[in-house]
């Protein structure tokens, strides 16, 4: 059984879905698609550049497994970003 770990990402800032839409020019910005995804590049205020990943899965199928491999996922870009 996989078991998300909510400590894994308490001080990863939470941006809300409109400060990204505007990073993103209302989500224009597309740099990339999969059958269940889209990634979509914006620039924050102050100038950082993200990528932003929109996932198409219902929430009935969002697993424990599927939230801690994002949760991975997103930690281990954090970390490559602070070490660059």
């Amino acid at each position: 059984m996989w078991i998300a770990d909510p400590e894994m990402l308490k001080n990863v800032r939470r941006y809300s879905r409109q400060e990204l839409e505007e990073a993103c020019e209302d989500f224009s910005n597309i740099i990339g698609s999969s059958p269940d995804s889209v990634v979509y590049k914006g620039t924050m205020k102050g100038g950082p550049e993200i990528a932003v990943i929109s996932l198409c899965i219902k929430e009935e199928h969002w697993t424990g497994y599927l939230e801690l491999y994002f949760q991975r996922e997103v930690n281990g870009n954090i970390s490559m970003l602070t070490v660059q």
